[in-house]
């Protein structure tokens, strides 16, 4: 047990493949969702995990510990929710018509299914590209960016979602 703790190393991850308003149409607006499992992997110390997209603010920060959520939840661009094994955490960005050169992208989060911040304005250039992130510690994930949704569908019902 002594062996885990020192080698349970923070890890940084990014998806592959980014998101942009270019990718939104004349007349429709559009939305990129994905989801997280949290695994828990040690039981006596903290784990957490932050996860958004790469380059905006706010990002959610996950976290067993109290004190350290307390500590996060200070800073504007985090917000701090407590979770169990095996919870679902979602984020979702949309990208309105392209010809709306108006209204704001924003992005939006979920847990095991529900919106629990919603439409938070971001700001950004003409070129912007909005990747996905997520940071561990002492915990892994299983990722859904709904490759197969037949197979593995989305615990929120991102058809339901209002833009």
């Amino acid at each position: 047990m002594v062996d885990e703790k020192k080698n349970n190393k923070w890890i940084l991850l990014y998806a592959k493949n980014s998101f942009t308003k270019f990718f939104s149409f004349c007349c429709r607006s559009a939305l990129f969702y994905f989801e997280i499992k949290i695994i828990e992997e040690t039981f006596d110390q903290i784990c957490y995990s932050s996860f958004g997209f790469n380059n905006i603010n706010p990002k959610l920060f996950i976290c067993n510990h109290q004190t350290l959520m307390e500590k996060r939840n200070k800073e504007k661009s985090h917000f701090s929710f407590s979770w169990i094994d095996e919870d679902i955490f979602g984020c979702g960005i949309v990208f309105p018509k392209i010809n709306d050169s108006i209204t704001l992208p924003y992005i939006f989060f979920t847990k095991n299914g529900k919106e629990i911040l919603n439409k938070t304005s971001l700001l950004y250039g003409k070129n912007d590209t909005f990747r996905p992130f997520i940071e561990l510690l002492s915990c892994s994930v299983k990722v859904n960016f709904g490759e197969d949704l037949d197979k593995n569908p989305f615990c929120y019902n991102f058809e339901e979602h209002k833009i």
